[in-house]
């Protein structure tokens, strides 16, 4: 009985084996196939790329030659003897014949070897040079002595006499890959064409065969496509080989085993069923303990999310006194809203930790979304909450120093992780300094990018240690410090898009830089504040410190007649209005604020009523509420951040006339019937604005110099209006994105005018066409 048994395993084993050796085969045959076919598909593909990249050079050839050609007819024909030679008279042209006939020869050459000159009844005028069988008949038409074949007046017949050898010896220097045949492909120039503006009346034997001579790659790629399949066969042959080894080595000590395991358990010597209870367990066993793990930290985030819970009803019932309340000053009203979002935010991220358990640990470092934010906004109100929180120690001082470009400073970040993140290292700092000293965060802007330095005067860190702070788990002087601060903040603004570095010195302090990518400031954001001569600035805010910002502001443009008009409460101002609006011989500009003690009327309120919208700007804390800015674009109204009025650039404007709309530039579209309006240029570039009108003659044509001058007025347009932007904007703002920004609020008509190859692009399905500078309707 064990003889059988141990001979059927054997024979089962066998059958192993010469399934192997057929799965083997299949798998070699299989890959053999793909591979093959692959390698075929792709020799295909980059012949037919090959003959059409040679296509177009050939074609790239033949038209740099012949645009040379015309370029030389055209300097002959707009050449003041050619011209003054077909305005004169049969008299006048004797007179002007040499002078012609000089001409004639400054455009002869080793191709162009003679010309002759018809009147348009086909009468002889005149000739230069010779004569040969390649020849171009060309009608010549003017409209005031410029070259217009569609509704010019025709003057004349022009023979071109070419030398045909000394024409392909021409293309040939322009590229030396070119090759004359005589049974290919022949350019030619058809009879009715239009070049440089010349009609072609006629074209005898101005034909042109040649090809470009391929590539070698090509010969090599077929080269190495046969080495290649023959490497293939080599592998396979080794593979079988392998097999055969596998068989040899692996195979069969496996079925010896087998046997053995078979024998000694028939034997009562080897108990293979304990072997397999015991792995069993320890696979139990481990599972229990991933569970137990899981259980564990599910139960802490419970905890955490329950404590979140908890805040949100008093936290709610806070926001809800805040905004009844009418007392509080608007300065502490600002820092106890931010106090109340920053602890909401905690609560949030804890309850979104708490939802997101079960998900993967490699996840994004916060589920945050990424938005266009104010950074300096983000900083100032940090240091505000910075300064309260650190009030007992004034042995150490937090400054914030900036210039007046960290005002429009607007970038792509996860704005809570950026404010958690930023006071984390502030933190930090505080901590370095161990008695008096100072924490300096400055901001500034250049060149597209936004500078974030964090400087500190504490006890600094040694220069060996400074690489490892920035893994995780590394700390340096810090008792209980996880080791997170650095490691995470450098992962974050990678994050984003930009840059961060750490240096410092033992008993001197470190700095930390961050660098952002600089994004366009949103349509309710005024950029800058222009104001015209002779203008009453009217300030509307119940905050009595912002007014003295106001006239620290204005000084320096008291001399040209700017006066200023303050309001506390928006009654006083809603009848002072009334009163003088018709009689002011002056421009008025009103700086109002949203929020007001004691009132049920806002700032978006107050503009509306008295229509005022498009000569006024909202100074408000409460800028970064969705809500407020939605509304802002909504009524072409544009938004002041209070707290960043200091850092405001204010222009003086010369020659605004009384009540035009002059905030950030915007004066110069005053049209009242959107139907007028032809096309919108933006292009930074002025001598473009002058070519554009008139190229337009009796069209109405808007130019702007930047993206938000329009974005304000865009209210005022059509959506089917066509748009031409440019792709090199000032600021190294690409066009091609604000393009993107434009089409996604319902303007489809957007073209690209640039001096970039439609080529040198992506694929931009927000783009009808893009094309050249020239505008579109140039006859």
């Amino acid at each position: 009985m064990a003889e059988n048994k141990s001979r059927n395993t054997k024979l089962n084993f066998n059958r192993i084996i010469n399934y192997i050796n057929a799965l083997s085969l299949s798998i070699i045959i299989i890959i053999f196939v793909i591979l093959t076919g692959v390698i075929l598909l792709l020799y295909f593909q980059y012949k037919e790329t090959n003959n059409n990249l040679l296509k177009e050079k050939k074609e790239k050839i033949y038209g740099t030659y012949v645009n040379d050609i015309f370029q030389k007819i055209l300097l002959l024909s707009y050449s003041s003897p050619f011209l003054s030679y077909l305005h004169a008279g049969e008299t006048s042209r004797n007179l002007l014949e040499i002078e012609l006939l000089k001409n004639f020869n400054m455009y002869v050459s080793k191709e162009l070897i003679g010309y002759k000159l018809f009147d348009h009844n086909n009468n002889f005028l005149s000739s230069v040079g010779k004569e040969s069988d390649t020849y171009l008949i060309l009608e010549l038409c003017y409209l005031n002595n410029t070259i217009n074949p569609t509704i010019g007046r025709c003057k004349a017949y022009l023979h071109v006499f070419f030398n045909f050898a000394a024409v392909l010896k021409k293309i040939s220097n322009l590229d030396a890959s070119w090759n004359h045949c005589s049974n290919c492909y022949q350019f030619e120039i058809k009879n009715g064409a239009i070049l440089n503006g010349i009609r072609i009346i006629k074209n005898n034997n101005f034909v042109i065969p040649y090809e470009i001579k391929r590539d070698k790659n090509e010969q090599l790629l077929y080269s190495f496509l046969i080495a290649l399949i023959f490497l293939l066969i080599f592998v396979c042959i080794a593979f079988y080989i392998n097999g055969l080894t596998l068989k040899k080595y692996i195979i069969k000590p496996v079925s010896n085993l087998f046997e053995y395991v078979q024998t000694s358990r028939s034997n009562g010597s080897f108990l293979l069923e304990e072997i397999f209870q015991v792995a069993e367990k320890v696979d139990e066993l481990r599972l229990k303990i991933a569970t137990a793990e899981r259980e564990k930290q599910q139960a802490e985030f419970m905890k955490l999310a329950q404590v979140a819970h908890d805040i949100r009803s008093p936290l709610a019932a806070l926001n809800v006194f805040l905004n009844v309340i009418n007392e509080l000053p608007e300065d502490k009203r600002i820092l106890a809203r931010n106090a109340i979002y920053r602890i909401q935010d905690i609560a949030n991220n804890l309850v979104k930790k708490q939802q997101n358990i079960f998900q993967s640990e490699n996840k994004a470092l916060s589920e945050e979304e990424e938005s266009i934010q104010l950074i300096s906004s983000l900083v100032e109100s940090l240091i505000s909450e910075k300064r309260m929180q650190y009030t007992f120690n004034s042995s150490i001082k937090i400054e914030f120093e900036h210039n007046q470009n960290a005002y429009n400073t607007f970038a792509k970040v996860q704005p809570n992780e950026f404010k958690r993140m930023l006071s984390n290292l502030i933190n930090n700092s505080f901590e370095a300094i161990e008695n008096e000293g100072k924490v300096i965060l400055s901001l500034s802007a250049l060149e597209g990018k936004i500078h974030l330095k964090l400087k500190d005067t504490g006890i600094g860190i040694p220069e060996n240690i400074l690489p490892r702070l920035m893994e995780e788990g590394h700390t340096y002087n810090k008792k209980g410090g996880t080791g997170l601060g650095l490691s995470h903040a450098n992962k974050l603004i990678k994050n984003w898009g930009g840059s961060f570095s750490i240096q410092s010195q033992v008993n001197y302090g470190t700095t930390i830089s961050m660098s952002f990518a600089k994004a366009i400031s949103p349509a309710w954001f005024l950029s800058k504040l222009s104001i015209p001569e002779n203008s009453l600035v009217v300030v509307v805010d119940d905050d009595e410190s912002i007014h003295s910002t106001w006239k620290e502001k204005f000084k320096s443009l008291i001399d040209a007649n700017i006066t200023l008009q303050h309001f506390i409460h928006p009654s006083v101002f809603f009848t002072w209005y009334d009163d003088i609006k018709k009689t002011l011989n002056k421009n008025i500009f009103v700086l109002c604020d949203y929020e007001f003690m004691n009132s049920s009327e806002n700032g978006v309120s107050i503009l509306r009523k008295l229509n005022i919208s498009d000569q006024s700007v909202l100074v408000s804390s409460k800028f970064d509420d969705s809500t407020l800015q939605i509304e802002c674009e909504k009524f072409g109204i544009k938004l002041i951040p209070k707290c960043l009025v200091y850092l405001l650039p204010i222009f003086l404007e010369k020659g605004i006339s009384k009540n035009s709309s002059f905030s950030d530039k915007v004066k110069d579209y005053n049209v009242t019937n959107d139907s007028e309006v032809f096309a919108v240029l933006i292009d930074d570039d002025i001598f473009m604005h002058d070519l554009w009108k008139l190229a337009a003659k009796d069209k109405c044509i808007v130019c702007f110099q930047e993206p938000e001058s329009f974005f304000v007025q865009m209210h005022k347009f059509r959506k089917d209006i066509s748009i031409y932007i440019d792709s090199s904007l000032s600021g190294n703002k690409k066009g091609e994105e604000i393009a993107k920004e434009i089409y996604q609020l319902g303007f489809k008509n957007i073209y690209l005018a640039t001096g970039y190859h439609p080529k040198h692009f992506p694929e931009m399905p927000w783009i009808k066409e893009i094309r050249d500078k020239t505008p579109p309707w140039f006859n």
